[in-house]
């Protein structure tokens, strides 16, 4: 649907945008939000698809709309929202569920339904995360403010100022580790402010303002960050007909540098690109190449010759990446396993049902120290984050401790 808005405006360069919506999208993060990647890739398909005549396309994107509930339950949003936006086509609601049918199925011929409920009913936080966390947000309300601004005193430095201001604050966010807030939520209540006073892209307003959402459900990640490039470039849209092509090189000019400076200085659980000069060639199974600070490498190299010593080490709480070939054969079944994996006794009962029927001897390597602050300082951990850390010392015995590990077998 931009695509085919963007090609009435000729002054508009779509492959200039796609990268700004690229850059803004992928922003500092690494890939971990698989599941919700993996849903927003399948939905913005489905939309696009739904939007042609083609009737093979639309069957298609109906198919792909459903495909995105099952990699994230916040998406089932976009099916209901599918069947108000495409009501004239009538099969699109079966489409839609065919591919939730077709996993409800699957789980049933392997008697996984019940986990399946157990799974999906852990978290109770949707009115904490998905509603208060939007009305009660001031950016919102600002993002609001300036759309009112833009539909009250048309002109072109209006036009001008709102551009610069918008792109200017997005990319301020970037820069400075603040983008995945909820800063971020003044473009979402920009384009509230689209739905309601403009009729004419009412309806890819309420599209992307859903998507967007969905997106943001999450206890670990509850941000619109990995929608937020489409957000941004969507708002210069409402507010510019025509941007020369020369503005767009400059726009574009901007969000590369700021993404490589935000690439090299801003990096997961690290310090910046200059500060990391200890490799991890040989410590950490697909790391070959990959740099790090002194305190994380110390903490990996112990760990490393721990695996050594004890066969079928589990390293414990955060170490994904030390143990992500591994996670499928372990009793705990996940490799990161704090409160939002763990959330509750009903999940830590079926791991220690797990644990207790096991007929391999493990060995647990607790740490001492917060994984996540190793780069900063050596910290602890709060206990009341990580259930299975009590079970693990009330029931295993101690057997050794190291500068970094206590182990339990």
């Amino acid at each position: 649907m931009i695509y085919q808005y963007l090609n009435q405006n000729k002054d508009f360069n779509f492959y200039l945008f796609v990268i700004i919506v690229s850059i803004f999208n992928v922003h500092y993060y690494p890939i971990l939000i698989f599941h919700t990647i993996d849903g927003l890739f399948f939905a913005t398909i489905g939309f696009y698809c739904l939007s042609s005549n083609k009737k093979w396309l639309w069957i298609f994107g109906a198919l792909c709309i459903g495909f995105s509930a099952i990699c994230k339950q916040g998406f089932v949003v976009l099916i209901f929202l599918s069947w108000i936006v495409y009501y004239r086509k009538t099969k699109l609601i079966f489409l839609n569920i065919l591919p939730l049918l077709s996993y409800l199925l699957f789980l049933m011929y392997h008697h996984a339904l019940q986990d399946f409920v157990v799974q999906i009913s852990t978290q109770h936080d949707l009115l904490q995360y998905g509603i208060l966390k939007y009305i009660l947000s001031p950016y919102l309300y600002f993002g609001f403010v300036l759309y009112i601004i833009f539909f009250k005193l048309k002109n072109n430095t209006i036009n001008y100022i709102l551009t610069i201001f918008i792109f200017g604050v997005a990319t301020l966010l970037l820069i400075t580790e603040k983008y995945h807030s909820q800063a971020l939520f003044y473009l979402f209540g920009f384009i509230v402010g689209d739905i309601i006073f403009n009729k004419k892209n009412r309806i890819l307003s309420i599209v992307f303002i859903s998507i967007s959402w969905t997106v943001s459900i999450s206890v670990g990640y509850n941000s619109i960050a990995l929608f937020g490039g489409t957000l941004l470039v969507y708002s210069l849209i409402i507010i510019n007909n025509k941007i020369k092509i020369q503005y767009l090189f400059i726009l574009l000019f901007v969000s590369i540098t700021a993404f490589t400076y935000t690439r090299s200085n801003i990096i997961y659980r690290d310090l910046p690109k200059s500060k990391l000069q200890y490799k991890l060639n040989g410590i950490v199974q697909g790391a070959n190449g990959i740099y790090t600070n002194k305190n994380t490498y110390d903490v990996l190299q112990e760990l490393h010759q721990l695996k050594k010593s004890y066969h079928h080490l589990i390293a414990l709480p955060d170490f994904t990446a030390c143990q992500i070939f591994q996670s499928h054969l372990s009793p705990i079944r996940t490799d990161w396993s704090n409160k939002t994996e763990i959330p509750n006794q009903t999940i830590l009962n079926k791991i220690i049902f797990s644990l207790k029927n096991a007929t391999t001897q493990y060995t647990f390597a607790i740490a001492k120290y917060q994984t996540a602050q190793l780069s900063k300082g050596f910290y602890t951990y709060n206990k009341q984050e990580y259930l299975i850390l009590d079970y693990i010392k009330n029931h295993y015995k101690k057997i050794n401790e190291t500068k970094y590990f206590i182990l339990y077998q």
